[in-house]
């Protein structure tokens, strides 16, 4: 949006004037000068003809595009051809009639009288105008067109639409089948897991059925040979009560002949000796000795079951008697 002018003041519009006239400008150029500054142009503006060897038909044509307000494109191309004015004033009215800036170059450049200039954009202006009688029906045919492809443009829409939605569609199953795959992946894999976990549950059982099992063998073992412990004691306790038995009979039995023998010495010596004290003593050590030996081997002979001294004791059949 161009900016609103600010209007100079009678005294500023002298005192700019004024220094032209120092300058000795021409009075024709001071008149227009005055004119475009109470007009409103401003210094940038009327520095574009002042100053730049136009004569002053030249400057009138330019004063009258700024006053006008024509392109910046038309200005640069009449300041810088420095036409005649006839022929710049000859540019601008055919580019109020409408002659397009590109047809005014094109004259312009082929630096023609401005009689030939005018017949020129003559021709312009009547094909213009021919095109502009053309254009209703060529502006119903260009709507009938532009109807067609907004509903081709439609119908493609429409079919976009449709294969968006296929798209989705297909997206979905895919993602579905896919979801479908790892479903059952996942359902195979936990099947193989608890089958395996099965299979060591069940090897878990089988370890703790014969853990079980063992620990009852050997429960049961313990038991056994606390009762063979029990009955080898008693065993022992009874070989031991047949040995002091035996060796009480054989005491019993010793001593009446010992009594015996002494008396026939007594008889045959002449001379009574005296006999030692510790000679019984050590006889009977001596069966004592014998005694323990025998006691030994009839212990090991009666745990092999066999008789002892034409007496068999009885071994209870629910013990197992050791090997040695």
């Amino acid at each position: 949006m161009e900016e609103k002018r600010e209007p100079l003041s009678e005294m500023a519009i002298e005192r700019k004037i004024q220094i032209l006239r120092n300058k000795h400008m021409d009075s024709e150029v001071i008149a227009l000068v005055k004119s475009d500054y109470e007009y409103g142009l401003t210094d940038d503006e009327i520095g574009l003809y002042l100053n730049k060897s136009y004569d002053i038909e030249q400057m009138k044509v330019l004063s009258k595009c700024l006053h006008k307000g024509v392109s910046e494109e038309l200005l640069t191309l009449l300041k810088d051809s420095r036409m005649a004015a006839p022929k710049m004033q000859t540019a601008l009215d055919y580019y109020e009639k409408g002659v397009p800036i590109d047809a005014i170059r094109e004259v312009v450049q082929k630096d023609d009288t401005a009689v030939n200039m005018r017949r020129m954009f003559d021709v312009v202006l009547e094909k213009l105008n021919k095109a502009k009688e053309q254009m209703p029906q060529d502006l119903e045919y260009v709507k009938s067109l532009v109807a067609q492809m907004d509903e081709v443009v439609a119908k493609i829409n429409h079919q976009n639409e449709r294969y968006d939605a296929l798209n989705k569609k297909l997206s979905e199953i895919e993602t579905s089948k896919d979801d479908e795959e790892v479903r059952e992946r996942l359902v195979k894999e936990n099947q193989d897991k608890d089958a395996l976990i099965n299979s060591q549950q069940n090897e878990l059982n089988k370890a703790s059925s014969t853990i079980a099992r063992l620990r009852d063998d050997i429960e049961k073992k313990d038991k056994k040979m606390k009762r063979m412990g029990d009955r080898i004691e008693s065993l022992e306790d009874k070989i031991i009560s047949v040995a002091t038995e035996n060796k009480k009979e054989a005491e019993s039995k010793a001593e009446p002949q010992e009594s015996q023998s002494v008396s026939q010495a007594d008889k045959k010596m002449v001379d009574t000796v005296a006999v030692p004290q510790n000679m019984r003593l050590w006889q009977t050590g001596f069966r004592s000795i014998k005694f323990n030996q025998r006691r030994e081997t009839d212990r090991k002979s009666l745990l092999m079951g066999v008789r002892f001294k034409n007496k068999t004791l009885p071994v209870d059949p629910g013990i197992e008697m050791p090997t040695f």
